[in-house]
């Protein structure tokens, strides 16, 4: 990506991850308006969907980077040994978001008294 023409291609391309993307905005910012009711839960919710957001970016970004990589010819076992360092990168970060999401939906409230 070392023009500015390469960036319009690459957003031109990614279209597709928006409606991940407007989820995870939507999920931060319900988190968010409830931070004062349930801060905790609140915290862990908008983190998990702030990393499933980067997944997701960055995840696009790997994509875009190994297809262009053959265009300016990297070698296949190059390109190989990134993309399985982000798989398992993006696998152990993806986990992180929904432990952090379990955590959030089951814990950290109060039942309301009788």
């Amino acid at each position: 990506m070392s023009s500015g023409g390469d960036l319009v291609t690459f957003f031109s391309h990614q279209y597709w991850i928006l409606p991940q993307l407007l989820i995870y905005l939507t999920g931060v910012v319900f988190s968010l308006a409830t931070i004062k009711k349930h801060p905790m839960v609140s915290i862990l919710a908008a983190a998990a969907f702030v990393v499933f957001g980067f997944n997701t970016l960055v995840g696009a970004g790997m994509s875009y980077w190994q297809f262009s990589s053959y265009r300016d010819d990297l070698n296949f076992e190059s390109i190989g040994r990134v993309m399985k360092i982000w798989g398992a990168l993006r696998t152990l970060t993806g986990t992180l978001a929904w432990a952090m999401l379990i955590g959030a939906i089951f814990s950290g409230r109060r039942s309301p008294k009788e």
